[in-house]
């Protein structure tokens, strides 16, 4: 049994915190002893708060004091974002986050970084747990030799300091499975199975963002096997040095389909302040797709949204992406905007599973063209925006008429 002073010391001590507001940062670094830093004295100055937990609130792309601010609700103009760690770079064949391991120094780069702030009076016995309820991410502990993996009801590895380092990671994005994207992140502080103290902090997943095809060339791909191409790769090959771009090996494709590479994928990026560019394919869903999931690997993702529909007849590729494409940045939209084709005689658009999944990343907004009137129905066949000399986007729009003159013979579209 415990003794009367033990029993004591732990009802004070449990009288006191909850006594204390859980909305500012907590403080009085000098009263418990703590070196006088100017982030310590800053940080423990009024004793009003025994937990915190917050991310890059302010997306400056550091952790400091400055993030306890507003770090309870998320918004689009201030929380702190997790990138969706969907890169392979351990080269496992499988993306980084469906396992529970940090991939190495390369790897950690994809965490977003966490602080849980405790006070150092808690008495032993005290345990401080982080909840991220049910979101789907990873959560890992810097341990000063490695990361470890916690889940919902792992205790933190209290040591010397009061500031423990939390990486976290997304599993997915945004409007996949039916998730919203938000991440609840609960720490709670127990002494004798009791809750003592909780903060929380919002954050969201980082959206996934359709690169425009007047965003700088960095790769090129083409595919070749099925039709005899070889005087437009003979034409590539002189093209490609301009732009600095290497020719690639072509991709053999295994079906007629994946000729048409423009519609087996379209290439988007995710990234979080202060982290690197991760790049991620939306892979096609045309049940002949096999090049997009080759390029799984360091800082490349794939990911694919949907299930092949079976289309047929004048829809029959609807689901292609070449009926998926993104503008230049505008001031408006500065990620671009993305537009889509639908047939308006038969009601059947793109996807509804990946125009949702669009539409949950927020920031491009997408919207649907009519493409009735065109054999294939696909929105680049009426348009596109290339770069143009001076840095700003070109619209590049088709006329049939002005085909048909120069073919001198009428065109059916």
């Amino acid at each position: 049994m415990k003794s009367s002073i033990q029993k004591l010391t732990t009802a004070i001590f449990l009288s006191a915190l909850l006594a204390f507001s859980l909305h500012s940062c907590p403080a009085a670094a000098q009263e418990a002893g703590i070196p006088a830093t100017s982030e310590s004295q800053s940080f423990y100055e009024s004793r009003q708060v025994q937990v915190v937990i917050h991310g890059d609130t302010n997306r400056d792309g550091k952790l400091d004091d400055s993030d306890c601010d507003g770090r309870e609700r998320w918004s689009w103009q201030a929380g702190a974002f997790v990138m969706a760690n969907l890169d392979d770079d351990d080269r496992s064949g499988k993306p980084d986050a469906y396992d529970q391991i940090v991939n190495g120094s390369i790897d950690e780069q994809d965490l977003a970084r966490f602080r849980v702030l405790f006070d150092p009076a808690l008495p032993s016995g005290a345990e401080i747990t982080v909840d991220a309820s049910d979101a789907p991410v990873n959560i890992f502990q810097n341990s000063g030799n490695g990361w470890k993996f916690l889940t919902n009801q792992t205790p933190l590895v209290l040591a010397a300091s009061v500031r423990i380092e939390l990486g976290i990671e997304a599993k997915k994005f945004a409007g996949v499975d039916g998730w919203n994207g938000r991440i609840v992140l609960r720490a709670t502080v127990r002494l004798d199975g009791r809750i003592v103290a909780e903060d929380q902090a919002e954050a969201r997943v980082a959206p996934w963002l359709m690169l425009p095809n007047s965003a700088p060339t960095r790769a090129f791909y083409l595919a070749t096997g099925k039709y005899d191409n070889s005087a437009m790769m003979a034409e590539v090959k002189n093209i490609l040095p301009r732009w600095g771009v290497a020719f690639p090996t072509p991709h053999l494709a295994k079906n007629w389909q994946e000729m048409w590479l423009q519609d087996s994928l379209e290439i988007g990026y995710t990234e979080i302040p202060g982290g690197a560019r991760m790049y991620v394919v939306l892979n096609g869903i045309r049940g002949a797709d096999s090049f997009g999931p080759t390029l799984l690997g360091r800082d490349i993702g794939v990911i694919t949204v949907g299930k092949n529909r079976g289309m047929t007849g004048h829809d029959a590729w609807v689901d292609w992406f070449g009926n998926l494409e993104v503008s230049h940045p505008t001031r408006e939209y500065p990620f671009g905007r993305i537009y889509y084709g639908r047939n308006t005689d038969s009601g059947v658009g793109l996807h509804p599973d990946v125009v949702r999944f669009l539409e949950a990343q927020i920031l491009q907004d997408p919207f649907w063209v009519d493409t009735s009137w065109l054999a294939i129905k696909h929105v680049d066949e009426i348009f596109n925006v290339l770069p143009g000399s001076d840095g700003r986007g070109v619209v590049i729009m088709g006329q049939p008429a002005a085909a048909a003159a120069v073919l001198g013979q009428p065109l059916d579209a």
